[in-house]
Formats: structure tokens, sequence, C-alpha cells
């Protein structure tokens, strides 16, 4: 099932509407999980472990593949 969040929530089945209000409802369901997040670009990195932290997700990083295998 698609939902594109840029559509008037009116304009939603009733199902994507529910699927919006768990998805609302679960906030606090990411906070202390632990997420490894692996790419080459650094501002990949920096960006996406600075929305996983407002999360409370624990993040660990990698720049490489062989460096998130280890």
């Amino acid at each position: 099932m698609l939902l594109y969040l840029h559509v008037p929530t009116f304009r939603l089945s009733d199902a994507q509407r529910s699927m919006l209000v768990k998805l609302h409802d679960n906030a606090g369901a990411l906070a202390g999980k632990k997420v490894l997040v692996v790419d080459d670009d650094v501002r990949n990195i920096f960006a996406l472990t600075s929305v996983l932290e407002r999360q409370s997700m624990q993040v660990v990083s990698a720049e490489t593949g062989r460096g998130a295998i280890r």
C-alpha cells in the first residue's frame, strides 16, 4: 500500500488514514533501538544521524561496506 504524505488527509482512504494514526501513535517506537548507517558521504551520515538521534536511537556509522561489516 502506498501512502503519500503530501496529499490532504481528507483524500486518503480509511486504511491510509489509519496508517497515519498508527504512525503518530508509535512516535517512540524507535527509541532505544540501535541502527547502522553506512554511506560514503559523511554529509549523509551526519544528516541521518541527526534525525535518528532525535528519535532517541543509538547510531553506529561507517563510511564503507567493509567498515560496516567490522
